[in-house]
């Protein structure tokens, strides 16, 4: 049994990854991450022998590899049409897909890379900025505002929003939303996470219990791989995190709705 996204792709995108050069990442499993985070272990779901692990691999590569493909292809019909000059193009995708961190796969996950996703948006009058990237933080819910403001369309937006616009951050005028917390959700907001500029800091359920609790140095632990909650030195941060993420998830839950 393998993760059930189908990883279709052309036999010439299977080229550059065979499955014998695939390397799987090595398992590490702090002994307090809530049992919640690793449901999708292999060794508890998929059950995958290594050769499947690296086949696995390969199709994700290939998938991958193909899509970028049909962004070329995109972009390449826009030059030769005349339309790329006042075409505002954006790219993102899916949350992120576990290969084997943590020894997890697929998603449903909040960690870092489970959680992230890519937003690229390439404005014309802006090509000076083309292949650059931040580090600024950024929700899917910025989109909207970005887009209503390139299309001067800034007084007709609804009140209602909680997005912030990254133009100012794409024509180089400044630092965009200037956000310091992002927020993500999964399970229909059982489970939640935030990421400030250096931690991220994860709780699944209601109640804020250092059994169903994460938290991880960026600064230091990039691919958040030890939970610091029963760190007595980080009782501050812990605190700290605690707060900012229940506002967050407040703001989230109290948005009016509008039809």
């Amino acid at each position: 049994m393998r993760p059930h996204v189908p990883f279709v792709a052309p036999e010439s995108c299977f080229t550059p990854y065979p499955d014998e050069e695939m390397e799987v990442p090595p398992v590490v499993v702090g002994d307090n991450v809530p049992e919640q985070a690793l449901a999708r272990q292999n060794m508890k779901l998929w059950k995958m022998s290594e050769e499947q692990k690296r086949k696995t691999l390969s199709g994700y590569m290939a998938s991958v590899n193909f899509m970028d493909r049909q962004v070329g292809r995109l972009m390449q019909a826009l030059e030769s049409l005349g339309l790329r000059e006042n075409t505002l193009v954006v790219f993102i995708s899916d949350h992120g897909y576990n290969l084997g961190e943590h020894d997890c796969w697929s998603k449903s996950q909040l960690w870092e890379g489970s959680l992230r996703v890519p937003m690229i948006i390439s404005h014309p009058r802006y090509s000076g900025q083309h292949g650059l990237s931040t580090t600024e933080l950024a929700e899917l819910i910025d989109l909207y505002p970005t887009l209503a403001e390139f299309c001067g369309l800034n007084e007709d937006q609804p009140d209602i929003l909680q997005g912030h616009s990254l133009a100012p951050l794409i024509m180089g005028k400044g630092k965009g939303s200037e956000r310091n917390v992002a927020y993500s959700t999964l399970h229909h907001g059982k489970s939640s996470s935030i990421r400030t500029e250096r931690w991220r800091y994860n709780r699944w359920g209601e109640e804020a219990l250092v059994s169903n609790e994460e938290l991880y140095d960026h600064k230091e632990d990039p691919e958040e791989n030890r939970n610091l909650v029963t760190d007595g030195r980080y009782k501050e941060v812990l605190r700290e995190m605690r707060l900012q993420f229940d506002r967050a998830r407040a703001r989230a839950r109290n948005t009016p709705r509008q039809l």
